[in-house]
């Protein structure tokens, strides 16, 4: 896998149209309530994480809020999509893509690295 890149806005574009067509025609009644269209960082807040990490990379972890969550942080929405940017030992090239997803030589799964995640984003709408 390559380094990350900028693409062109166009090829973007039609991307997120085709996650909108899919997840918004679903008739599962939770995909519908989990859905987001985007997510907005802080900057500085971003940056502030990045400077305490001792790891060469993050990765970011998609999940769905559950009562549990939002018991403690109250402005969470139950059933929403939200994403967690972890620490992470794996730098991108030494990512292999086969079928159904990908290997990481050295990932652990959910939460490898050191530390806490940081909640990044306010997911929109």
């Amino acid at each position: 896998m390559a380094k990350h890149r900028k693409v062109d806005n166009t090829l973007a574009q039609g991307c997120v149209a085709n996650y909108v067509k899919i997840y918004q025609s679903s008739t599962d009644p939770a995909v519908k309530a989990a859905y987001s269209d985007g997510a907005v960082l802080d900057k500085t807040e971003l940056i502030e994480f990045l400077k305490t990490l001792k790891t060469p990379s993050v990765k970011i972890t998609f999940g769905v809020y559950t009562d549990e969550y939002v018991k403690q942080y109250p402005t969470a929405k139950n059933g929403r999509l939200t994403a967690f940017m972890y620490p992470s030992t794996v730098i991108p090239p030494d990512i292999k893509l086969v079928a159904g997803g990908y290997v990481a030589p050295g990932d652990g799964g959910i939460g490898s690295g050191d530390g806490d995640p940081l909640n990044i984003v306010q997911m929109t709408p």
